[in-house]
């Protein structure tokens, strides 16, 4: 994994630190790792490694210094010439991978699909061999119920005859070697899943299985709109209210009731900045999250129009300054937030609302 730490710390241009690298790969809900995923482009790569351990991760870092293929200047941390030499190497995997971290990693949407999906599998499998007693592959009690609640009002039959074909339809789009990175993993009668590892010593490249596999999750997801019913009760939709903190849930309620972030800051005796950093998370997971409050149309529009002309931008700072320090800090990064949260073409519509 550690080209992808060697990748993010490139498309930060050495204007942050190992750790900050570190916290967009493992997807940290801090406001400085929301407001870099934006500033930067990043959202491919955020939470990539969420499944990693900071341990693991950390470790990889110490490797990479060792090798000489990143350096600290200051409290920034630069890609060496001998580091950009890897990524390069491996550009045409990370440039053409499908990956889309932001949207399925970082709320867990990618792993709760793999686990359910292939519990729900090995299970099928089993009954239809009549076995009913066996070790599940995982072991989260909310998973088990939703797989046990399906096979009370479905026979293993009906399941397959409905899961199969649209399995098979997403699987087809790639090629056989690649499918079999997905179907490889999947457990069943007397037959246990390959690990990762084991598909990597296979098929040559940790990283590329990896990314292979999870880039495949997305895409599964991504097609969820053509999926059979079975599947929306395996995998309901999640609320984004799960991405949020508990206490940027209270601040809302204060919002719903039109209160200032001043207002909001003295009622919860909390500092206006610590409100600000509850306003830019809701910006950003909460679609009905009113920021014409807290932001004017033409000031929010500015904003946005200026970031979308740079292809580079250093900071809040430099946005700043290309706006004649004319908005304040907070009004940009929760114009960064809603960016982060709209899909392309969303301002326009609501705008037109």
């Amino acid at each position: 994994m550690d080209i992808l730490i060697l990748n993010v710390l490139n498309l930060l241009r050495g204007e942050r630190s190992l750790s900050g690298a570190i916290h967009i790969l493992k997807g940290k809900r801090s406001a400085q790792t929301i407001q870099d995923i934006s500033l930067y482009n990043l959202e491919k790569w955020a939470a990539a490694l969420k499944l990693h351990s900071y341990t693991d991760i950390n470790k990889i870092g110490v490797h990479l210094y060792n090798r000489e293929l990143i350096v600290d200047q200051g409290k920034q941390t630069l890609v060496t010439n001998k580091g950009k030499e890897i990524i390069n190497k491996a550009a045409p995997l990370l440039d053409n991978i499908n990956f889309q971290g932001r949207k399925y990693e970082w709320n867990n949407e990618a792993e709760n699909f793999w686990r359910r999906l292939s519990l729900l599998i090995q299970t099928v499998s089993y009954v239809k061999a009549g076995q009913y007693q066996f070790i599940p592959v995982l072991s989260e009690y909310q998973d088990k119920n939703i797989v046990k609640q399906l096979l009370r009002s479905h026979s293993a039959e009906q399941i397959v005859s409905e899961l199969e074909p649209w399995l098979y339809h997403i699987l087809n789009q790639y090629d056989e070697k690649d499918a079999h990175i997905f179907v490889d993993r999947l457990s069943g009668y007397n037959y246990h899943g390959a690990t990762l590892k084991q598909l990597a010593a296979k098929e040559g490249g940790e990283l590329a299985v990896y990314l292979k596999f999870r880039s495949m999750l997305h895409f599964f997801l991504e097609n969820q709109h053509q999926a059979p019913g079975i599947f929306h009760q395996l995998f309901p939709l999640q609320s984004k209210d799960k991405a949020l903190t508990k206490t940027a849930i209270e601040t809302r309620f204060l919002v719903n009731k039109g209160y200032a972030k001043e207002e909001i800051a003295a009622v919860r005796s909390l500092k206006t900045s610590t409100i600000e950093d509850h306003l830019v998370e809701l910006a950003m997971y909460d679609n009905n999250f009113p920021y014409q409050a807290y932001i004017e149309a033409n000031v929010l529009d500015r904003i946005l129009k200026m970031i979308n002309a740079y292809d580079k931008v250093d900071g809040l700072k430099q946005i700043r300054e290309k706006l004649n320090r004319e908005i304040d800090y907070f009004e940009i990064r929760l114009a960064m937030a809603l960016k982060y949260n709209w899909k392309e073409g969303d301002y326009a519509a609501k705008n037109t609302e």
